[in-house]
């Protein structure tokens, strides 16, 4: 085959969501191409990697493009003006996110010179430099990003285009930041079907979307329809992505959520499992993913009231907090208290008191008080209760 047929075979597997095989096309196609047909082949190979999570291959395949296009003084071409757009986005995933902000920002530049600054170019360096400040948590500066980009796209390419419809999620995740929930729905169910009209189904953008909304759904209770949304989106990368993609990951973690929420520890118990398996396998257990699964088990275990088997998962959840910043304070508290139930429920009460802050115990103070009693009281009813 020709690299050009590699090419034409690559994009054929992009429309059929099979992403590994693309890459391999796509790789394959190099092995013939030179000159700036390289350097968009390694475009595109870039952003494929990008979806597969492989983002330091991205990086370099990136980088080379932008390295042929300068040689060949083309740093005002479109095909230069995206492999800059895709730079930002990798380093973005990388959480690189002042490199991603150089290179969004020099690329938005360059973009209204060439084309306008209401044009469909600028809104993807609009709506990429948005989520770039949404992702570090600056929402006032994100905002009028990302609503200029929704408005842009909705006049042009239109609002059956899925360009429009990922402006529409971005929006949304700016609203579940903002704890503006009810406003989230509307506009996720809204992408979602443009998705659907342009895509089919069965294509992994949709299920891109559906994670999204299934996440929404989770956060507001809807157990059963995130469930379905979250079953329904990894039988679709499940043909395209490996068994070890974060968003595969992140799934399963996500249905042993749901199976919890709905009192089905033993259904979570082996989603949870499942998840750390992976994530062990790959030396990723330490990972935030790692710690939904292990806090997942410890979860369920609680939940059966297994209070032995609780503490060891308890712990290890603790223990890899301790390298989190401050937005973590509120989960090490409550894993605090699961471990001091842990501890009270097995009749370590000596273990319990150690978890009782030092300013407590160096005084008698009423405080102190409470919470001997209500060690002492939980443990007479133990002791009762094993007794009958």
């Amino acid at each position: 085959m020709t690299w050009k047929e590699h090419c034409q075979q690559a994009e054929s597997c992009i429309k059929a969501g099979e992403l590994l095989k693309a890459e391999k096309e796509y790789r394959l196609a190099l092995e013939g191409a030179r000159g700036d047909e390289r350097a968009k082949l390694l475009l595109a190979l870039g952003k494929v990697q990008r979806q597969l999570a492989d983002y330091d291959n991205a990086a370099d395949s990136l980088q080379e493009a932008l390295d042929i296009f300068k040689r060949s003084e083309r740093e005002d071409s479109i095909e230069f003006l995206r492999v800059l757009e895709m730079v930002g986005n990798v380093h973005a995933e990388k959480a690189n996110y002042e490199e991603a902000e150089t290179a969004l920002k020099q690329s938005m530049q360059k973009r209204s010179k060439s084309f306008g600054v209401d044009s469909p170019e600028v809104a993807e360096s609009m709506a990429d430099l948005g989520v770039v400040f949404m992702m570090q948590g600056r929402l006032d500066e994100a905002e009028p990003l990302l609503s200029k980009a929704l408005g842009i796209r909705r006049r042009k390419p239109g609002a059956s285009h899925p360009d429009y419809a990922e402006s529409l999620k971005q929006i949304a995740e700016l609203r579940t930041r903002q704890q503006k929930h009810d406003l989230s729905l509307p506009l996720l169910r809204q992408a979602l079907d443009v998705r659907e009209r342009w895509f089919g189904k069965d294509h992994p953008e949709v299920a891109d979307c559906l994670h999204a909304l299934a996440r929404e759904q989770f956060m507001q209770g809807k157990l059963k329809e995130a469930e379905s949304n979250w079953k329904r989106a990894e039988q679709i990368w499940e043909r395209g992505l490996p068994e070890t993609h974060p968003l595969r990951v992140a799934v399963v973690n996500n249905l042993a959520s749901c199976a919890l929420g709905q009192r089905k520890p033993e259904e979570a118990e082996e989603l949870y499992k499942k998840a750390l398996s992976i994530l062990e396998a790959q030396g990723n257990a330490d990972s935030l993913p790692g710690l939904d699964s292990v806090l997942g088990l410890g979860l369920t275990y609680l939940q059966r009231n297994q209070f032995a088997e609780a503490e060891p998962h308890v712990k290890r959840a603790l223990k890899m907090i301790e390298e989190l910043g401050d937005a973590q304070q509120k989960m090490e508290y409550g894993l605090i208290e699961k471990l001091l139930t842990c501890y009270i429920f097995q009749g370590k009460l000596g273990d319990a008191l150690r978890l009782v802050p030092a300013s407590l115990r160096a005084r008698h103070t009423k405080e102190f008080s409470d919470t001997m009693d209500m060690l002492h009281q939980i443990a007479a009813f133990l002791r009762r209760s094993t007794r009958i």
